[in-house]
């Protein structure tokens, strides 16, 4: 199709010259400019030391995700990139408590593996798994998948695409049952401008106070300082951290900040 205007770009990746690259959701193509970025990152490393974190990369995810979030309908400060998914979801699930009431996590037979390793570890945390088990191998019944979100389940991290066939979730129904059933979170929410669009929403406003106390309880009332600027980030509650260390404050209590 001479008229697409995404042709001007193949030229931008190399590989493309010389094959039909169809995997981008294990590695994508290399486009020509990242030889250039790799270098400035290289060149920061070289010159500045660990001082290149405060320079620019501790920002960085987040810059790059403002860069995304006008794609996909979201605000500037709710989306940050991650090394890969599991980290992220590991990120997420740190903020959780299994020893309560609610311990369940309910996944599929179809999710990316190190996912499902990393939901199986959280075991020895006290987590209960429920594996619901595609039929067919290509997808996952909805009824049973929405059959298995009960009032025992904390967290349903299923996939809005399954990553082996492309077959696509119903995420609006889970996301219903799952809200309905009085899950603290659900990680696909709509696309503003409406249509069956998902984005997974994982920045400002993805943890709530409660979460955050989860964590600083499991912790000892005491976050890296890492930890504590990303938790600074994701609850809007928190006041601005002007130092390098120093008191996190939700409205009602104070927790230490340690390196």
């Amino acid at each position: 199709m001479p008229d697409d205007m995404l042709l001007k770009w193949r030229p931008e990746f190399p590989i493309l010259q010389k094959c039909t690259y169809l995997i981008s959701n294990s590695l994508g193509a290399m486009p020509q400019a990242a030889y250039t970025a790799l270098k400035e990152y290289a060149d920061a490393w070289s010159s500045r030391g660990v001082e290149a974190w405060s320079d620019s990369w501790w920002e960085m995810p987040v810059r790059m995700g403002d860069l995304v979030a006008p794609i996909i309908g979201a605000n500037p400060g709710e989306v940050s990139f991650h090394p890969n998914v599991t980290i992220a979801e590991a990120i997420v699930l740190s903020c959780f408590d299994f020893r309560g009431p609610r311990r369940k996590i309910v996944l599929t037979d179809m999710d990316f593996p190190s996912v499902t390793y990393l939901c199986h570890a959280q075991k020895s945390e006290g987590a209960e798994i429920c594996i619901v088990r595609s039929e067919d191998g290509i997808g996952v019944d909805l009824s049973r998948l929405l059959d298995a979100i009960d009032e025992r389940t904390l967290l349903v991290p299923v996939s809005h695409v399954l990553f082996r066939t492309a077959c696509v979730m119903d995420a609006e129904a889970i996301v219903t049952r799952a809200r309905r059933r009085r899950l603290c979170r659900s990680r696909c929410v709509p696309v503003r401008g409406g249509g069956s669009r998902k984005r997974e929403r994982m920045g400002r406003g993805f943890c709530d106070r409660r979460l955050l106390e989860m964590a600083l309880r499991r912790a000892g009332g005491r976050l890296p300082l890492r930890a504590a600027r990303a938790a600074r980030d994701a609850v809007p509650a928190l006041d601005r951290m002007d130092g390098a260390s120093g008191p996190v404050r939700l409205p009602d209590r104070r927790y230490a900040i340690s390196r």
